[in-house]
């Protein structure tokens, strides 16, 4: 568990960059996908689908991180800012999604037509679920879920 004046979870480095690296690997992603349109649409909205997940996950965790930071300067607080229950579930959900997208950037790695530029969105979005991974690690050795 946190201690008193310690920066909340949603505000730390590390969420902003897994926020940074999810919107930076969905939009590589997604251009990835509008380029493997010509394999079949199944492939490239698939590739667009898990991109968009992707992107949607990095935004959402962007703002959140925004608002814990605007409540930190708040004098009353309106809002929970420790160890609340939808954390640990949307840093589980960011793990997942970002899992998923760098598995299916691997598999087009040899199917796609671009095959190594898929690397680059695959590495960034393991990176971003190792530190979504630790995030989570931590906040649930906390708290026990």
């Amino acid at each position: 568990m946190q201690e008193l004046g310690d920066v909340p979870a949603y505000a730390s480095r590390g969420a902003l960059a897994g926020a940074v690296l999810c919107i930076v690997g969905g939009l590589m992603q997604l251009a990835l996908g509008v380029l493997d349109l010509n394999l079949g649409l199944l492939p490239g909205f698939a590739t667009m689908g898990v991109a968009f997940l992707t992107f949607v996950t990095g935004l959402v965790l962007l703002i959140r991180w925004i608002e814990a930071r605007d409540a930190m300067t708040d004098p009353s607080p309106r809002v929970r800012l420790y160890d609340t229950r939808h954390e640990r579930h949307l840093y589980l959900a960011a793990t997942v999604v970002t899992l998923a997208a760098a598995t299916l950037n691997v598999q087009w790695r040899d199917v796609g037509g671009w095959g190594p530029f898929h690397l680059a969105p695959a590495a960034l979005t393991l990176l971003a679920a190792l530190v979504y991974l630790a995030l989570w690690t931590r906040r649930v050795t906390a708290s026990g879920l």
